[in-house]
């Protein structure tokens, strides 16, 4: 039995799993960004859970797109929030996530924007 665990190749599970989440992930994203551009026209205000997701989408941003070192990002938190998102999901489509770190920021990416079009990021 233990032989035959150790032969199963993860490896393969992550792959369908990832086939999955890119779609989903460029479809959320995608939803993030309509959802901005709306509140943008209604002029809505972000509370600090968007100040926080901005934060931690800049992470991303610099984890995925390996931007330059003296990349600067300004702008009132709307556009900034449009800007990263508008980035990370041009790098998905061109270059879909790989590995477990790949399927753990999909679900992360994903997460953050169901609370985001939820509304959970609005005052």
């Amino acid at each position: 039995m233990n032989k035959e665990l150790n032969a199963i190749d993860p490896t393969k599970y992550i792959g369908r799993a990832l086939d999955q989440y890119n779609d989903e992930l460029i479809a959320a994203l995608s939803g993030g960004l309509l959802c901005i551009r709306e509140a943008h026209r209604r002029d809505v205000h972000f509370n600090r859970n968007a100040q926080t997701g901005i934060v931690r989408l800049m992470e991303v941003y610099c984890v995925l797109c390996q931007p330059e070192p003296d990349t600067i990002v300004e702008g009132y938190d709307n556009e900034v929030l449009e800007l990263l998102l508008s980035r990370i999901l041009a790098h998905v489509l061109l270059h879909p996530v790989t590995g477990w770190e790949g399927l753990a920021l999909c679900a992360e990416l994903a997460n953050m924007m169901d609370e985001l079009i939820e509304g959970g990021w609005f005052a």
